[in-house]
C-alpha cells in the first residue's frame, strides 16, 4: 500500500474495541522462547557498533538489573565461590602467587583472584588454587594475549 505525502496510515489513532483487546491478550509471540541463530547474533551485534544508549534507557536497565547480580541471586553463582576465597587468602596471605603484588585494602586495582589450575570451578580444594592478581589471572588463563591481538587489529582497547 502506497501513501501519498500527508495521507494518514489507516489504523493510525485507530482504538481497540474489547473483542479486540481480549483476543490480544494471553497471546504468545510466536518466536517466544526459539533463541537466535549465531548468524543473527553477529548481524545484531554489527548494528549496534557504535551506537549509544541514552542516559534515561541507562538508568532504566540499572533499576530493572538492581540487585539481580549480587551473591547467590546471581545466575551463575556457583555454591561455595565465597568459600573459595576464603581458602585462598588463609592459605596465601594478600598477594598475587605469580607477580607477588601485594592487594591495597579499598583498592580495586589489585584485587586478588583465585585460580582453579585445572580449569574445574568446581574442584575447591587447596592443591587445585593459587591467588592471583587480574593481570595475571589473564596471563595464566590465556585471555590477556588475546585482549592484546584484538588491540592491535583496532577491535578493543584497554590502557
Amino acid at each position: 500500500m502506497v501513501f501519498k505525502k500527508g495521507q494518514k496510515a489507516w489504523n493510525k489513532g485507530r482504538k481497540l474495541s474489547e473483542n479486540e483487546k481480549a483476543k490480544l491478550r494471553g497471546r504468545v509471540p510466536w518466536n517466544k522462547g526459539i533463541p537466535h541463530s549465531i548468524e543473527t547474533k553477529k548481524r545484531i551485534s554489527a548494528a549496534l557498533i557504535g551506537k549509544k544508549r541514552s542516559k534515561e534507557s541507562r538508568l532504566k536497565q540499572g533499576l530493572t538489573n538492581k540487585g539481580k547480580g549480587l551473591g547467590d541471586k546471581n545466575p551463575s553463582w556457583i555454591d561455595g565461590r565465597i568459600a573459595c576465597r576464603r581458602i585462598g587468602r588463609k592459605a596465601y596471605g594478600d598477594k598475587c602467587m605469580v607477580c607477588g603484588v601485594k592487594r591495597k585494602k579499598g583498592s580495586l586495582r589489585y584485587n586478588l583472584e583465585i585460580h582453579h589450575i585445572d580449569g574445574n570451578r568446581s574442584h575447591n580444594s587447596i592443591d587445585n588454587l593459587i591467588q592471583v592478581c587480574r593481570r595475571c589471572h589473564m596471563l595464566v588463563d590465556g585471555r590477556l594475549e588475546k585482549l592484546r591481538e584484538r588491540n592491535r587489529n583496532g577491535r578493543g582497547r584497554t590502557k
